[in-house]
């Protein structure tokens, strides 16, 4: 007789197998990704092309919701998903920094991009709650629940289009936003309220990138308190940072393997804060963690989607999302330590992501997108196409410094 540990892990396994098989035959499109996903892509293309099919299908992403805001995602089982204001807000300065750099090659001019983006900002607005704050979950989500991290990257949004061209508006929705986050941080910094109840109800490291936002809005409006309530969270994360670079309490999931992507977003968010504040304590600990991840990229570029607290892989897939968010962490590293193995371990690992990078016929739901996963039936939102894939990859396109010429 099989021991009982034993016993569950087989069922466990099989019965995940199982529910993995029924995915996949859900329909045509996720049997068709299925079996495409058996082998990888190598890398194709010019990554400027790769950037233009991205940020054209957040357009499409955005046009699945003509009520506002952009889309969820694509799932090949169920279509596309209700708009997403948390990830609508971070996608505006994507949409706006396109635009900027002029000369796009994408089927969209830099106005058609700022009227987008400016689309996007307003329609926030009507969707923050009396609080100042955004709400957990995608619209039409109840109860409506006020969390830290959404607001954030609403905020980002906001101070992205405030930057471009001054509203009334749209100041009034980053100060009362501000308002609500210095109203629910502790004295040390951490935010222990305003947690997503779609989350593990423990503070959340990767609140961090919500600090960075909210030095951004004070360095914008010349906020010494504001600046200085985003230092006290950085600070508060390097407490939850262990001898090994590793990060407790980092996960949107499972804070004992954190993803990628929530590992994405606290380097992200301290990274900007110690180049903002010109403090070198954050900059060493995204170091610190950002040399344990790399000895784990393979020669390919694939990097397991989560890691335990000895940093070994826990996963046998890749996060696209947090790959992508790990190299546009490693250039932006890069640029300020001007140490080159960081920059060419993430033109590895972005190869990897654009190998993976939705290649229908133009015009399709997924063509341009990038899955949660690789395979597509991986752990993080399988035979999915969230936005803040794109999103990151496009980002992470933009910071390589050969972008134009690769």
């Amino acid at each position: 007789m099989l021991p009982a540990a034993t016993k569950r892990n087989w069922i466990s396994r099989v019965g995940g197998a199982w529910h993995r098989a029924r995915q996949a035959s859900a329909t045509t499109a996720a049997l068709r990704a299925t079996v495409h996903d058996f082998v990888h892509k190598a890398h194709d293309g010019s990554r400027e092309d790769h950037l233009a099919q991205a940020i054209d299908w957040l357009c499409r992403a955005q046009d699945a919701c003509p009520a506002g805001g952009v889309s969820y995602g694509y799932d090949l089982r169920e279509g596309w998903l209700p708009a997403y204001p948390e990830t609508t807000g971070y996608i505006i300065p994507t949409l706006l920094a396109y635009a900027a750099r002029g000369g796009n090659p994408g089927t969209l001019s830099d106005d058609q991009l700022h009227r987008r983006a400016f689309a996007l900002a307003h329609w926030l607005i009507g969707v923050q709650m009396d609080s100042g704050a955004i709400s957990s979950g995608t619209v039409g989500t109840n109860p409506r629940v006020p969390t830290v991290f959404n607001t954030g990257q609403v905020l980002e949004g906001w101070c992205a289009a405030w930057s471009k061209a001054p509203d009334p508006s749209i100041r009034s929705a980053i100060e009362r936003a501000v308002r609500w986050l210095l109203s629910t941080q502790d004295s040390d910094g951490c935010w222990r309220k305003g947690l997503s109840p779609l989350t593990p109800n423990t503070p959340a490291t990767y609140n961090v990138r919500t600090a960075a936002v909210l030095h951004d809005a004070g360095e914008l409006f010349d906020q010494k308190a504001w600046r200085a309530a985003a230092v006290r969270n950085a600070d508060w994360v390097l407490t939850q940072q262990q001898e090994n670079g590793w990060f407790a309490n980092n996960c949107v999931s499972d804070n004992e393997q954190p993803l990628t992507h929530a590992i994405g977003y606290t380097l992200e968010g301290l990274l900007r804060i110690g180049v903002a504040a010109g403090t070198r304590r954050h900059v060493r600990a995204v170091e610190s963690a950002t040399r344990r991840l790399m000895e784990n990229v393979a020669a390919d570029g694939f990097i397991s989607g989560r890691f335990d607290a000895e940093w070994r892989p826990a996963a046998r897939w890749n996060c696209l999302t947090g790959a992508s968010q790990l190299s546009m962490v490693w250039f932006r590293l890069a640029a300020v330590t001007t140490e080159r193995v960081y920059s060419n371990t993430a033109r590895l690992v972005l190869d990897f992501v654009c190998g993976a990078q939705g290649a229908s016929p133009p015009g399709s739901p997924i063509a341009g997108g990038i899955k949660g996963s690789h395979p597509i039936w991986g752990g993080y939102e399988p035979y999915r196409f969230p936005n803040w894939s794109a999103k990151f990859f496009a980002d992470a396109l933009m910071s390589c410094p050969a972008a134009r010429t690769a």
